[in-house]
């Protein structure tokens, strides 16, 4: 809508490219490879400046780049180990090597800076352990609460006006929620005090944890 109003008001200043400036871009030329050699990229990986985790797996004998449910983006390769991220609106290339026995995915996006993430193994949690993140937390800003719970051996996060959400633990008290990254705080003596939530372009929004 804010892109469609500046139609509106900037239209004289925009300046329409003709087909003669345009630039064209090569085509890039994709290849096939097997299921098997595109499984051997399958797995999780953990950025760590940015602080997400990315799933990479197979659908339909397709490499596939899962942000969040219903977020996910065809991978399409370019070479036996480099991929092109297929309807995003930028040259995004997906490379994948192996460093310390493990897998690596680096993003290039329009030929700018490597972007790095590391292959990992999300921890499992049993209930007793997932008890510490339970209670009720509050957000100042929001001037909203939500209590975590146990259910079904899960941490679910709930809400008075929404739906519970379940929290998947991927690192040390570090939560994947919804579309959402959930960093818990403790103080010297390691009990939790609250949490960050960052999603989209919200980062580190405090909780803190209620006596």
């Amino acid at each position: 809508m804010a892109l469609q109003v500046a139609d509106l008001y900037l239209k004289e200043s925009f300046v329409k490219e003709s087909k003669d400036n345009k630039e064209v871009k090569p085509k890039i030329e994709h290849m096939k490879l097997t299921n098997n050699q595109l499984k051997k990229f399958s797995g999780q990986y953990w950025n760590e400046a940015g602080s997400y985790a990315r799933k990479i797996y197979v659908k339909n004998n397709t490499l596939m780049y899962f942000r969040n449910e219903g977020n996910e983006s065809v991978l399409m390769p370019i070479s036996q180990n480099e991929f092109q991220m297929m309807d995003v609106g930028v040259d995004l290339k997906v490379k994948f090597k192996k460093s310390k026995n493990k897998h690596q995915m680096i993003i290039v996006i329009d030929n700018g800076q490597s972007i790095v993430s590391d292959e990992f193994a999300p921890i499992n949690l049993d209930a007793k352990y997932l008890m510490q993140f339970t209670g009720t937390f509050y957000s100042s800003e929001l001037t909203t609460y939500y209590h975590f719970i146990i259910k079904d051996e899960k941490l679910v996060a709930t809400h008075a006006r929404a739906s519970d959400i379940d929290l998947k633990p991927l690192k040390v008290d570090k939560f994947s929620a919804s579309y959402s990254l959930i960093d818990f705080n403790r103080n010297d003596k390691n009990d939790i005090t609250g949490f960050r939530i960052s999603s989209g372009r919200v980062k580190n929004l405090l909780f803190k944890k209620l006596k």
